[in-house]
């Protein structure tokens, strides 16, 4: 099948990466989806992320057996939330009678840019290989983890496409790899015909032939067709799967207070008025054994009247100043019977 790809992409740019950062709500309800797909060659996948404040955790299986070769691949990831891999784990496994295969691959962000470690166990034998790569060399990146979030991404909050990132190749080589849209089909899942939405990611390999990947998602971003170009199994859902739907909230209901109308409230009025009256006793008693706090008020309103400062504040506390036991300074002329 030949794959005819425009000169340029536009890249994975920072405009998108913005968009990604209100996507949260969406985000979180996408990571805790469960997706059961079932390949024409008896080979199942099944995809399953869990969100949390900060990070995702992603994790995906596939497993089948063709012709007597048994193959599996689990992917373990965290990503952030701006889809950049903080750490991936991905496990190979290929058993057959005569031969035995399990290659272990694990990323892990650095201050620097990324370290690579596989492990690769071939019929017994154990190689290793440790890659470091520069964040230049994997500017835009985005793992097998951040794709599966990516992806859905794309279909349901609508990115543009198509656009370039940077990957690693089947060889941990970094390469660039592009997205682009398929468009609408109809599809036909247990005798009902659906519509889906196609994305085709491709990743061109520096030393090795493209390798693509088409993909139809439903609108809420469910996985139900997936074909590797050029190879002979097609993965596909066996049923409709359930929509997504947004957890609703009412309003959270705010008892009224009633009416205090304390006024009309016999036992109430009559409590405000024992203790109004005590209360003018009381204030009544203290002058009355305080006939010096009269005589104070009485020389402050004539002074106030007298001189009709501007700033009254400051004038009561240069006149009170005066019956401070310190001998405070004063500013004002006290005597206003002068």
């Amino acid at each position: 099948m030949a794959l005819h790809l425009p000169t340029k992409f536009p890249s994975f740019s920072s405009k998108i990466s913005m968009q990604l950062t209100s996507m949260k709500s969406f985000i979180k309800i996408l990571c805790y989806a469960s997706i059961t797909l079932e390949a024409l060659s008896e080979c199942g996948t099944e995809l399953k992320c869990e969100g949390g404040a900060l990070v995702l955790h992603v994790e995906a299986k596939s497993e089948g057996t063709t012709n007597g070769v048994a193959c599996e691949t689990t992917l373990n990831a965290i990503i952030t939330q701006q889809l950049d891999t903080l750490s991936q784990t991905q496990v190979e496994k290929v058993t057959s009678q005569r031969y035995s295969l399990i290659r272990r691959t694990t990323i892990l962000r650095t201050e620097s840019g990324y370290e690579l470690n596989q492990e690769t166990t071939e019929n017994g034998q154990t190689y290793s290989k440790l890659v470091t790569y520069t964040r230049k060399s994997l500017e835009s990146f985005i793992s097998e983890g951040a794709n599966l979030v990516l992806q859905r991404l794309i279909v349901r909050k609508g990115l543009p496409i198509p656009f370039e990132t940077s990957a690693l190749d089947t060889d941990n080589v970094p390469c660039m790899m592009s997205y682009i849209s398929l468009g609408e089909r109809n599809l036909t899942i247990a005798n009902t015909e659906v519509t889906v939405f196609g994305i085709e990611r491709v990743l061109h390999s520096k030393q090795n032939i493209p390798i693509s990947w088409q993909s139809y998602f439903l609108s809420d971003g469910h996985l139900v067709l997936r074909v590797q170009v050029g190879a002979q199994i097609t993965v596909r859902a066996k049923t409709i799967p359930q929509l997504f739907s947004h957890e609703e909230y009412m309003e959270e209901s705010v008892p009224s207070k009633p009416a205090f109308d304390w006024k009309n409230d016999m036992q109430l009025y009559s409590k405000y008025l024992s203790r109004k009256d005590e209360l003018k006793a009381d204030y009544l008693l203290y002058l009355r054994n305080n006939p010096v706090v009269k005589d104070m008020l009485s020389d402050f309103i004539q002074a106030l009247l007298m001189q009709k400062p501007d700033n009254t504040i400051e004038f009561a506390m240069e006149f009170f100043k005066s019956y401070s036991v310190h001998g405070l300074p004063t500013k004002v002329f006290l005597d206003s019977r002068v």
